[in-house]
């Protein structure tokens, strides 16, 4: 079982917003036709971006077939709700060396083509995490909202860069949902 914040309004009021328990084997009902996975330590200011814009949507007026999750940092809890939806779509701090600020998009073409590179079951990345996926369940058409930080210290802010852009990047996310990106 993990924690998680789920902020879909219509089809679950009565948590909306409220710390809610998911077991492993709960799946994301087939009616979810995307499901936005917030990704993010809220502790360490930037490396919270994907958390801070999940709990923005989640305030957007989105479909109801589409689903936000603020999973935190525990991304690879969040597969069993992964299984069925058609469309993923994750936003997550990516450290490029890039100006910080710059927002990435990735789809399933970049992420099969990112380095592999071996850790423990303890350190996995973003993309380390999607290629379990694709052995573990049949990942969905996926996109990757990445955003360079700027300040990955300890504090529950985002640096004002990152705050700035908070609304495009949710611009950019509910373009995504709306099919109106390639």
């Amino acid at each position: 079982m993990f924690c998680a914040y789920d902020h879909s309004r219509k089809r679950h009021p009565e948590v909306r917003g409220k710390r809610i328990t998911i077991t492993i084997d709960e799946e994301v009902k087939p009616e979810i036709r995307v499901l936005i996975l917030g990704v993010g330590n809220l502790l360490l200011k930037d490396e919270g971006i994907g958390v801070h814009v999940a709990r923005r949507l989640a305030n957007a007026g989105l479909p109801g077939d589409v689903r936000v999750v603020d999973c935190g940092t525990r991304l690879l809890d969040a597969l069993s709700l992964v299984k069925n939806a058609d469309r993923l779509i994750i936003i997550d701090a990516v450290k490029t060396g890039a100006q910080p600020g710059t927002i990435f998009r990735l789809r399933d073409k970049d992420i099969s083509e990112s380095p592999k590179r071996a850790v423990s079951l303890h350190q996995l990345s973003l993309l380390e995490t999607l290629e379990i996926a694709d052995k573990v369940v049949a990942r969905p058409t996926t996109t990757i909202i990445g955003i360079e930080p700027e300040d990955v210290s300890p504090g529950m802010d985002l640096s004002p860069t990152l705050t700035g852009l908070v609304p495009k990047i949710v611009d950019l996310v509910l373009a995504e949902v709306s099919g109106q990106i390639d």
